[in-house]
């Protein structure tokens, strides 16, 4: 028996989690493919942290926009998410750093969120734990956090009650395109899937995913390398903590620490989870695909985040992951439909946003498939934005190697 759906969705991290969820909501007949396990890929390397602090509007109202829903699906969920609302306090180093609070409290204000900037003194009254030498920062109390894996487990679950079908362990062999070149069937290991909507959420290796369809995808894999502590009696902090030196390393096209003659960023943030332990992170380094773990790497983010909270040099490490952040050269996702291949979708490219900007992602992909008013515009996000300008020569390079 031939098997259909209104829309296929291949990938199923939080960000194939949420636009399942948002097009079965609206009645859709969601077919989702993964080819693993659910949360397989960076998803299960996040943080969980849902970030309100960017570097442009755009980010900042895709994540503002992003949190609102976050709140109703963690109210809708019937599986846990450790939904929580922490509020984050984000740090200075010097005292030279302090002008980008100042903006970044401008630029929160004029959206109407609430950040409120700190000195040195009023920083230490909210967080007891930081250094003594820690010049300022801000606090805003609307930032939150999820366990990733959990919440995209509870959006699939959300689709999949309302008719979603959720294939694991399943590989896309090939997109094959009808009549006219629109989207007609998706081949996978499991079998044909017959349908007209194709939505590409696969992180990294979207760009694979796209090329035989002619399509380029200017995504390549940065990873990172991320900390968990053991689980402690108490609350060292009762924030999530981020330096505001954090978008720097995201910012760079190029890693500003060497070890072992390896390049990379490193800048501290960090939450205490629900069961005590204490995520801490990060860095991020170009590598194309290689997931191992490196030990000085994770002694640099240690040290990095000593540096805030001296209390946590005598905290024990239970383990270090990696994960593929899919990255773009403006750092902006790419959502909305392919010109030129009708009914080819793509919902990729948030870095270290994905699960930050899923909600909003899956909102918009399926208010565009189905023709819907979006939420916020699309332009900016859109394919169309690359064919004005050449990729940056290192970009070309690693892009080519991940197709």
């Amino acid at each position: 028996m031939a098997r259909t759906a209104d829309v296929v969705i291949v990938g199923g991290g939080v960000i194939g989690a949420a636009c399942a969820y948002f097009l079965s909501r609206e009645g859709v007949r969601v077919h989702l493919v993964e080819r693993q396990y659910f949360s397989s890929g960076a998803s299960r390397a996040s943080h969980g942290g849902l970030a309100l602090i960017h570097s442009t509007a755009v980010e900042l109202r895709l994540a503002a926009r992003s949190l609102q829903l976050w709140s109703e699906i963690a109210a809708e969920a019937r599986v846990v998410t450790e939904y929580e609302v922490p509020g984050q306090v984000t740090l200075t180093d010097t005292p030279d750093e302090l002008p980008l609070i100042e903006h970044q409290v401008a630029m929160l204000r004029a959206e109407g969120i609430q950040c409120d900037p700190l000195d040195a003194q009023q920083i230490r009254e909210l967080e007891p734990c930081l250094a003594p030498d820690v010049p300022g920062g801000s606090y805003i109390p609307s930032e939150a956090m999820v366990q990733s894996i959990y919440a995209a487990a509870a959006m699939a679950d959300g689709a999949r009650r309302r008719g979603a079908v959720l294939e694991t362990g399943s590989a896309v062999e090939r997109i094959e395109q009808g009549s006219g070149g629109r989207i007609a069937r998706v081949i996978t290991s499991q079998g044909a899937i017959d349908t007209p909507n194709v939505v590409l959420a696969g992180g990294v290796w979207t760009p694979a995913l796209a090329a035989p369809l002619g399509v380029r995808v200017p995504v390549i894999p940065r990873k990172g390398h991320v900390i968990i502590t053991e689980i402690l009696p108490e609350r060292i902090y009762r924030h999530k903590l981020q330096e505001v030196g954090y978008h720097k390393t995201l910012e760079s096209s190029f890693e500003n620490t060497v070890v072992d003659h390896r390049q990379f960023g490193v800048a501290f943030a960090s939450e205490q989870k629900m069961a005590g332990n204490i995520l801490i992170g990060t860095c991020r380094e170009f590598v194309g695909f290689d997931m191992s773990t490196q030990a000085t790497i994770g002694a640099a983010v240690a040290k990095r985040a000593a540096r805030f909270v001296p209390a946590l040099a005598n905290v024990r490490v239970l383990r270090i992951w990696t994960g593929l952040r899919p990255h773009t050269p403006d750092h902006l996702p790419i959502l909305g439909p392919v010109p030129g291949v009708e009914g080819l979708y793509l919902a990729t490219g948030h870095e270290g946003l994905g699960t930050t900007m899923a909600p909003i992602t899956g909102l918009l992909i399926s208010q565009s498939i189905l023709g819907q008013p979006p939420a916020l515009p699309l332009e900016p996000l859109s394919l169309t934005r690359f064919d004005a300008a050449p990729l940056p020569d290192h970009f070309q390079e690693a892009l080519a190697a991940s197709v």
